[in-house]
């Protein structure tokens, strides 16, 4: 359902939540060592933060520059290319103690490679 709405515009988001280290090396870009870059508008030089960190509402780090993303309903059924026009970030959800789940709002443009399974 929410794969027709993307190819046809009419849904403009897709949602990934940032929940654990693999899942932060996927979506955040990091430096040589793998280190998630941190947003110098939302960090204090020197200070490390984890990617469950509330810290106050502001996500600490830079999203990957994806320009592109793949779309796909399962692993063999229809499939597309979404332009991303830009990543906003926001709480997912709480885990308890002050920590959180992150989830990066990815903003879709053009959508194109639109591939339909044969049935």
């Amino acid at each position: 359902m929410f794969f027709n709405q993307i190819v046809a515009g009419t849904k403009k988001t897709e949602y990934r939540e940032i929940f654990n280290a693999y899942t932060a090396q996927k979506y955040l870009a990091t430096d040589m060592q793998g280190t998630p870059l941190c947003d110098p508008k939302h960090t204090v030089k020197g200070r490390i933060y984890h990617p469950d960190e509330y810290n106050d509402g502001y996500f600490p780090f830079v999203a990957r520059p994806y320009k592109l993303m793949r779309l796909s309903v399962g692993p063999f059924g229809d499939s597309c290319m979404a332009e991303i026009t830009h990543v906003t970030f926001s709480v997912s959800r709480q885990k308890g103690n002050g920590l959180v789940v992150w989830q990066g709002k990815y903003h879709l443009g053009k959508i194109t490679n639109v591939r339909r399974k044969q049935k």
